[in-house]
Order: C-alpha cells, then structure tokens, then sequence
C-alpha cells in the first residue's frame, strides 16, 4: 500500500520536480543530467544474483568487501547508488568486470513509476538484495519484501533517528522489520535495535565491514605514499628524529577545521603538530596560513611542490596534500581528528587501525566508528566538551599501544562467518 501511494504521489509532483525545478536549480538541473546517465550506459549484463544499494562512497566501502568475494565466486552483482561522489569507482568496477557487474542510477527528481530506466523496482532483477544504512526509498523496500528472496542489511544503525517526526520514525520501524538479515555496525546499535524496535537478536548480527576496507589500505600504505608523495620517507625521518631529540609526541589533526583553530595555537609548541585540513581549497589554505602568521606560529606548508624538509625546522607542518590522510595517519602516535565541533566528527577508525590514540570534539552521537572502538578499546578513543579540556587532555597524554591490531584480527577472523549467515558464501559449503 505504501508503494503506491507513494507513486500516487510522485506522478503528481512529477511535473514539478522533473520539469519546473531544474530551471531555477542548477543542483536539480545537475542531478537530471546525472540520472539521463540510465539511458546512455547500457550494461552487457542482464540479470544479476545480488543486488547491491549504496547511497555514497562511504556505503560502497561498507559493502565492497561481500561484492568482492562474490566477484570471486563468479557471481553476478547489480549495484544501485545515488550520490555522483562514487559514480567514477562503480563505472570502474563496471568496466573491469562487465559479465559480472551492472549498474544504475537511483532516480530522484526523475523518477516514473511505469518506466524500466526510471524505476529502479523495475530495473533490478537479483533474488537476494542488500541496503546499506538508511536509504529506504519505498521503490527498493517494495522490491525486497515482495520480488526478492532475500533482503538484507548492512551497517545499520538507529544514530538519528531520534530526530525524526513520528511518521518517519513509523515509517522506519516498518522498514527495519521488513529485512531478513541485519547488520549492526556496533552492538550498542544491535541491542537498540533490539530493545527499541523489538527486532530478534537471531536476526542481528555485528560487524562493520569498513575495518576490512581500511586494513587493507594501510597494509599498502608505504607503496600508496611512494605513488602518491614521494617525500613522505624525508618527513617521516624528520618526524622520528624531531621525537627523539625533543622528546614529543607525533600529533596530528587530521580532517581539521578552522574552528579548531586553537588546537595549534597550544599545542604547536608542545608536540611534533601535522595539520591535514579538511577542506583544501586555496582560499582555505590561505586563510589557515595568516592566521599562522598573525599568531607568530612557524610552519612549513607540504605539498607535491615540496622539493625538501630541512631538519632544522621547528614548527607546524601544513600538509596540503589529497587522498592519503588514512595513509599518513601511519606515520603518528596521537591523532585528533576533526568535525567533532561542527556537525558530526570525521572517520576515527582510519587513525585507530593505523595505531593511535584519537581524540575527538563532542559531536559524536552520528559516528558508529566511535562506539565500534569504545565497545572494544574504550582507552584508545576519547571525547571532549569543549576545546580547553581537549589541548589538556593532548598536552598531558602518555602514548602507550592500542590494542588495534587484535581489534582488525578480530573482525578478520569473523568475515567467514558474517558471508556465511548471509548466505553470500552457502553454496562453497
């Protein structure tokens, strides 16, 4: 009933949205151009035996490690996203395996009920399918309890469903109870889902497969370095020999934003301080390095014109560099990492698989990364009210080694067992 309803409305609205909103909208005139992608890409595959769902780059990561393994299986996968932010990594993955991979763009402002390239319930044909998080667009919550055999899952979490009205929390509920299989991103997410939505705990299991992702990452972080900054064996030579002459800890802020400004006004004179800003946009950049100067803070900006690191120096180093702060994170004892003052705090397992201790602002109550490393090594993750108490907490700490290397065993040794359940593995057994 729900989906027709839906349609009901949308074949109303669709004028509006499809027509009219693109031209008083670039965003929306943009997004129909993206979805226009549906009709010029046409897969070789034709029917697939799982189906994936990802809104954005960080739900393909959460599901990559299960569409590899099938991959490996010779099994045929369909994925499903939305955002244009992972468009380039799904038409790749298409290409190197296009018997074995097909793809579609969610329709949003183009969407038509009656229309196979419009209608993703329409397009998709795997009998097992998997969610990822919340994306629960009704087109995809009637496929998977009425067309699919099997509909799962992944990564799911309750993190803001407080907030929502009574009939999207109604709405939630009836979706989360739809699914076979579900799993929590931590088991302070399961035991919610359990106590708060009444859902069986046979039918929850934890594990969050971004750990796999990340691990593997790091694993090649020396050759993605090589590739990608070569002068990171120098920096990292400066790093130990500054430690060990000053004797200060390696710090770094990863994902920094200008409100936290006063993390390098206190602590640029107590420890070995890296600064990766979240946004690298030359005006950023630019207003990040006279706040510098006008506070007399030395630094040394780093990028791919950096020829040399002078030993000599004894400042703040601005790493203006893209795509290896996971990487870099391998490289310091302590990491704080941004975006806890702001909306919401940034990736925190990335530095705690590396090995550090992280630090984080209040902003926490979106991260399921921090109760997954709470629920396991409560003492290697902290949190702060407020920035005073944080540069303290930075200034006083004992680094001292984290217990991430059992934590990555762990869910390593699980993978087996979570594709089994999911019935991702059943037929090698």
């Amino acid at each position: 009933m729900i989906y027709y309803l839906y349609n009901i409305f949308r074949v109303i609205i669709y004028p509006i949205v499809r027509h009219l909103l693109p031209l008083v909208s670039k965003k929306a005139s943009a997004r129909v151009e993206f979805e226009h992608n549906n009709l010029l890409r046409r897969p070789l595959l034709e029917k697939a035996d799982f189906a994936f769902e990802v809104s954005s780059e960080g739900e393909l990561e959460q599901v990559f490690p299960l569409i590899q393994s099938l991959i490996k299986r010779h099994k045929t996968i369909e994925l499903v996203y939305a955002s244009e932010s992972v468009d380039e990594k799904i038409r790749a993955l298409v290409k190197k395996y296009p018997q074995q991979v097909r793809s579609f763009i969610l329709p949003i402002l183009g969407y038509q009920p009656w229309s196979k390239l419009h209608n993703v319930r329409l397009w998709l044909t795997a009998e097992h399918l998997f969610l990822c998080r919340y994306d629960f667009f009704p087109e995809l919550i009637d496929y998977g309890i009425k067309k699919s055999q099997t509909f799962n899952l992944i990564s799911a979490s309750m993190k803001g469903q407080e907030s929502k009205n009574f009939l999207a929390k109604v709405y939630y509920k009836w979706c989360m109870r739809s699914f076979d299989k579900i799993v929590a991103v931590s088991q302070s997410e399961k035991d919610k889902l359990i106590n708060d939505l009444n859902i069986s705990p046979k039918d929850i299991e934890v594990f969050d497969f971004r750990i796999l992702q990340i691990t593997n990452r790091l694993q090649l972080y020396q050759e993605t370095l090589d590739q990608k900054w070569p002068l990171w064996r120098k920096f990292r030579e400066v790093l130990n020999i500054r430690s060990q002459e000053e004797n200060k800890k390696k710090l770094i802020l990863g994902s920094y934003w200008s409100e936290e400004f006063e993390l390098i006004k206190n602590l640029s004179a107590n420890t070995i301080l890296a600064i990766v800003p979240h946004q690298l946009g030359k005006e950023k950049i630019e207003n990040l390095k006279t706040k510098m100067q006008l506070e007399h803070i030395p630094f040394l900006e780093l990028n791919l014109e950096t020829e040399s690191i002078d030993l000599e120096f004894k400042g703040v180093y601005l790493i203006n560099l893209k795509g290896i702060l996971c990487e870099l994170y391998s490289l310091f004892d302590v990491a704080y990492v941004g975006g806890g003052f702001g909306l919401s705090v940034h990736s925190v397992l990335e530095p705690y698989i590396a090995g550090c201790k992280v630090f984080t602002g209040p902003k926490v109550h979106r991260s399921s990364e921090f109760d997954t490393i709470s629920d396991y090594d409560s003492g290697s993750i902290q949190s702060y009210n407020s920035l005073g108490e944080l540069v303290e907490a930075l200034k006083n700490i004992k680094t001292s080694e984290t217990a991430s290397e059992h934590f990555m065993r762990h869910f390593e040794g699980h993978i087996d067992a979570i594709e089994l359940w999911l019935g991702i593995s059943q037929e090698d057994n």
